[in-house]
């Protein structure tokens, strides 16, 4: 029987046919972690501790990151469902903590804990939009709204506000609506970064006499604007290697004046300080090879979540050091790689398709 006769003939499904690039973009994903690895413990390096939290960090990620996809490929709901089911737990745990100030806080900085619940968040939006049974559905929605109050009420406005844009990835329709999100998203980051180049490296107390300068101290704070100007300074002395991981509050004039003050408040002006301006490269490489992978492997409402959770906690470290906490980044790992499910599944699935040929 000649190929032309046979009744069924095996054609590979456009699932078969995004394989490689999904290998691909899992290897050079990994890749460029491990670049990043080794540039900033490696090459930069800096204080015992400052490494040893890259080290943690960049573990957690690519750990999180690859269970998530994994389990995601077979059942989508599964991670957003744990995720959930983890945050809960945590806030029933460590309920009066979330009225405290201070150390006693959880994660020990309110900012970083609204941070996690804006991705907690985020993953009851994406088992809402996978979610099969109604049950499913009305946690997610129920979660949602119950994460949604945590930063509000412990006072982190930035998160807060961010986290109220990320309904609106529930809105998107196929591809297209992910990557409208992901355009949307990767603009904020660039627009935010931008402004706080331009405030830091402008912005002077002792001759501030514009409404502008007002304003932005008012609601930044004048020691974040001095900060970043002292982050700029540091980028512009040591473009290459920075001055070493750990070492900002011992260079940082502002920092030195004020022992309650480590970090310049934003974490690629923090590594363009520490770690010159190919780390600073680095983290925004990061951050598009996760728009990377949104762009490339989502294709509905909890990948464009994703893509709007990667931007609003990249948004929000750009005025916090909320990337100095594993929990954040690791807890962001796995909600990118939720949303990154659809041609792995298919393609374990489904396996090629039988066309019928006369």
């Amino acid at each position: 029987m000649t190929a032309s006769s046979r009744p069924f003939a095996e054609a590979p499904t456009p699932s078969h046919r995004k394989a490689p690039r999904s290998r691909l973009l899992g290897i050079s994903g990994f890749a460029l972690l491990a670049v990043t690895v080794l540039w900033l413990a490696g090459v930069v390096g800096g204080t015992p501790q400052a490494v040893q939290l890259v080290l943690v960090t960049a573990a957690l990620a690519a750990i999180a990151f690859a269970v998530s996809q994994g389990v995601s490929s077979v059942h989508d709901w599964a991670v957003p469902l744990l995720l959930v089911g983890g945050a809960l737990l945590f806030g029933y745990l460590r309920y009066e903590a979330f009225f405290r100030r201070g150390p006693g806080q959880p994660l020990g900085y309110s900012n970083a804990t609204g941070a996690l619940y804006l991705l907690a968040a985020a993953a009851a939006l994406q088992l809402l939009a996978r979610a099969r049974t109604r049950p499913g559905r009305l946690l997610g929605l129920f979660a949602a709204l119950a994460f949604a109050g945590i930063p509000w009420l412990i006072g982190t406005i930035s998160a807060g506000v961010l986290l109220c844009l990320l309904p609106l990835g529930l809105l998107a329709r196929g591809r297209k609506g992910v990557r409208r999100c992901i355009v949307a998203g990767a603009s904020a980051i660039v627009l935010t970064l931008g402004v706080a180049v331009a405030l830091g490296s402008t912005y002077d107390p002792a001759t501030r006499d514009g409404w502008t300068e007002g304003l932005a101290a008012r609601s930044l704070s004048e020691r974040r604007l001095m900060l970043w100007g002292d982050a700029l300074q540091m980028v512009r002395e040591h473009p290459v290697s920075g001055v070493g991981l750990g070492r900002f509050p011992e260079v940082s004039p502002t920092a030195l004046a004020n022992a309650d003050t480590r970090w310049p408040h934003n974490e690629p002006l923090h590594l363009g300080a520490e770690a010159g301006l190919p780390g600073l490269l680095l983290l925004l490489m990061l951050y598009g090879w996760g728009f990377a992978s949104l762009w490339w492997e989502g294709d509905d409402g909890a990948a464009a979540v994703g893509a709007l959770a990667l931007a609003a906690v990249a948004v929000q470290a750009n005025i916090d050091y909320i990337l100095h906490f594993p929990a954040v980044v690791g807890m962001l790992a796995t909600t990118v790689g939720a949303g990154t499910r659809r041609s792995l599944r298919h393609a374990r699935t489904y396996g090629p398709s039988r066309v019928y040929r006369r």
